[in-house]
Order: C-alpha cells, then structure tokens, then sequence
C-alpha cells in the first residue's frame, strides 16, 4: 500500500482507512491479508456507543457498528446508512416527527477470536438477528437513560423528554422519551422541538442501534474481543487495552466485496517522534507528520512526495473560563 503522510490524522480520514479492512490469516498456503498499519495515538477509553466521547474512541465504533444515516466523505452530505428513506411529518399534538425506514439485510454478528469465525447472532428461537427497528429504540433510550452516565447524552435532547430524563427528572420513565418502533423496520422520533438537522443527528454514534442480549449478559465487559456483538464492515479480532487493537472484515457486511483492506492492526503509541520512526521504517502504513519534522519532510525527496495536506473535518469546543 502506497503510504501517506498526513498532516492531520482526523476521524474521517482514519475512518475511512478502517472501513476497508480484514480477515483472519489461516495457514502458510494461504495469502496473507491485504493488512494497514496505523497508530491510534491513544488507548480508546470505550468502545460503547453510548458513552463514547472522543475521537478515537468514535472512529473505531464507526467501523464496528451502523447508525440510521452517515455523512458522504467528499460532500458531506447525510445518507442513508442503516435507514433507505425518512420523512417529516407530525404528530396529534403537532409535534414534528422523523420516520425512519430500515433496511432489513445488516446482521448481527459475533467474531470468535479463538476460531477467526464470523457468525450471524440468533435469538431464542433460532432466528438470524438483523438490526432492526427495537434495536435502534434500545440503543436511543441506553444512552438517555440517567443511570447509563452517557456524557454525549445531551446530544439527544432534541427528542422530545429526553433532557428530563437525562437529568434525572422526577416523573418521567423511558416509556415517555420520543422513540418508538412503530413495526419491525419502522422507527419513528418525535422532537422537543422543530428540528430540520435531525437526519444528521440520528447518525450519531450515541443514537446507534444496540445489542440488547449482548448487554444485559457481560455488562460492562461487553465490548471486549469475544463478548462484542456488532453489525458493520470490521469485527474486533483483539483488542490488547494500552498496546493494540485489531479489526478484521466481516464477512457477512453488506458490502463485503467492496471492503478491500481485510485487517486492520491499530497501534496506540502516544509520542508523535516514536510513531514518526516506526512510520519511516516501514512499519506504520500512514501517520501524522510532528511539526518539529515538518521542514525536514517538505525537503526530502521521497517523504515530500508522500506528504498529503488535507482538511480536518472535526470541530472542538472548550467551555469558557471562568474569572
């Protein structure tokens, strides 16, 4: 793979980067996986929707798991993802209400990291899981929940007596917040308020669909490799908590054949020198350009021609201080 120097590592280039990888190496007559080497910078604090807060935590989700819509990559525009189509409309009371329209093909899957082995999840019953509409209700009402802790909570106060909830607020029950599944691949949110954004907001990582068996049986050791039930283009093959995590394609994704990098071997080395080496030795795929090389890498004939200038498509804010 043709390696890239960036000047910013940002959620959207990386995850693009990670929405292209893996499958498990089997033995030596067997071709090795198309693999990218990238450093994350950071251990990722979480990797549950519902309280994920920082970048790098919310690009590796955004690999495991859909949500209802995305953001185009160049356009930015917001498109269908989980959901194929949604309409505005209003309720009795003339609150504004989003429906949603799912898809009903996106499986539930568990990767066994013992066995390399991609398997649809199945209910009680035997039925194959796909996500569906009860999904994305969980997964919404997870994340308002109080006793969740959620510090993206807030994100979701345009749906109608989400805040109260949030808060805590006496009188209020998860029955009263502004979602519900109105069939099996029909969702529908009413808002506290007109919200013509709110396509964009459904993508958001907190409003994902959730695996409500897997939740309830491991808690909050959920998300570990082999415990982790999710439903998008990488599956967690292992994740070494202050060393590495590994993402492998998943078989069973939609659009499998389009997801060209088969593994993705994710670093979390902290110092920008250290990472910038293992880079120039051929042993990281791509990273971040630290400034005090800036002038040494635009002279140099060969990582010149690797440098790429690109856009950051994140925004931070900071409360103001206080005097």
């Amino acid at each position: 793979m043709r390696k890239k120097l960036l000047v910013l590592f940002s959620v959207m280039i990386v995850g693009a980067m990670l929405l292209s990888a893996c499958a498990p190496g089997a033995g030596a007559d067997v071709k090795a996986p198309v693999t990218i080497h990238i450093n994350l910078g950071t251990e990722p604090p979480t990797l549950d929707p519902a309280l994920a807060s920082d970048t790098t935590s919310v690009t590796v989700i955004r690999n495991l798991f859909v949500g209802l819509t995305q953001f185009h990559p160049v356009s930015g525009e917001v498109e269908p993802y989980l959901a194929t189509e949604w309409e505005m409309g209003e309720d009795a009371d003339g609150n504004q209400t989003w429906t949603f329209k799912l898809r009903k093909d996106i499986a539930w899957v568990h990767y066994d990291p013992l066995t390399g082995e991609t398997t649809q999840e199945k209910d009680a019953d035997g039925n194959a899981r796909f996500v569906n509409a009860y999904d994305v209700v969980y997964g919404v009402k997870r994340t308002v929940n109080v006793e969740t802790a959620s510090d993206y909570g807030y994100v979701t106060y345009i749906v109608k007596n989400a805040a109260p909830l949030n808060s805590g607020e006496e009188g209020y029950s998860l029955d009263d917040l502004g979602v519900e599944a109105l069939d099996e691949w029909t969702v529908m949110f009413t808002m506290e308020d007109p919200a013509g954004y709110f396509p964009a907001i459904s993508g958001l990582w907190v409003m994902h669909p959730m695996p409500a068996w897997a939740i309830e049986e491991y808690g909050e050791k959920w998300t570990e490799a082999g415990n982790i039930v999710t439903n998008g283009p990488y599956v967690l093959d292992t994740w070494f908590h202050g060393g590495e995590l590994v993402g492998v394609k998943n078989p069973l994704w939609i659009n499998a054949d389009d997801v060209q990098i088969e593994r993705v071997q994710a670093y979390m080395i902290v110092e920008d020198s250290t990472s910038f080496a293992l880079y120039e030795n051929n042993e990281l795929d791509t990273d971040g350009v630290p400034l005090p090389e800036m002038d040494r890498v635009k002279a140099d004939p060969i990582l010149g021609a690797e440098y790429y200038n690109a856009p950051d498509s994140c925004t931070y804010y900071r409360e103001p201080t206080q005097f």
